[in-house]
């Protein structure tokens, strides 16, 4: 069965967001703690703010320009984006360009609900953002794959992700400690 170039790049974008979400939830998990009731107000925050948004790239922008002041470093995301894009094996124009999209959106906007509900600030989100670049490293190298950080945050905070189902019912149980 062939799939559509629509349904390829929805698959691209699904995989470019859930994986940029669960990286930012297990460097949250690793050094601050952060579980489910956190992540829940991470989610909410991001959904306001992409209903403020509606498709308006103008409105984005503010919110990618109010970060860049609250100082991001944009090679830190610019790698970060790259390393995983490359890491998800995401073959095609339009899948490249949805992908990025979804994540660079994602980024942004879950970092954006760290400054606006948590008080992160410049120092925190760097650490943020070099750990993030470190996971997609590791990652792109083949150390660790982006299922075993789902099925990390599964154990340990609760978190479901359909692409984990999917990925267990395809290759089987996923067993990340010992």
């Amino acid at each position: 069965m062939q799939l559509s170039n629509q349904a390829r790049r929805h698959i691209a974008v699904n995989a470019a967001i859930s994986s940029t979400q669960v990286l930012i939830y297990q460097a949250l998990h690793d050094r601050y703690g952060f579980g489910r009731g956190r992540f829940a107000k991470i989610d909410t925050a991001v959904d306001e703010y992409s209903k403020h948004i509606n498709h308006d790239g103008d409105r984005y922008s503010t919110y990618r320009d109010k970060m860049d002041a609250a100082g991001l470093d944009l090679r830190l995301k610019q790698d970060f984006i790259r390393w995983l894009k490359k890491s998800l094996g995401i073959s095609g124009k339009a899948e490249h360009t949805g992908a990025e999209a979804g994540m660079e959106y994602t980024y942004t906007l879950m970092l954006y609900a760290l400054y606006d509900v948590f008080g992160f600030r410049r120092e925190r989100l760097r650490w943020l953002q070099r750990k993030l670049k470190f996971y997609a490293r590791l990652i792109l190298d083949g150390e660790v794959m982006i299922p075993e950080f789902m099925k990390c945050m599964t154990l340990e905070c609760g978190q479901k992700f359909e692409n984990l189902e999917s990925w267990e019912k395809k290759y089987g149980e996923l067993r990340i400690y010992g």
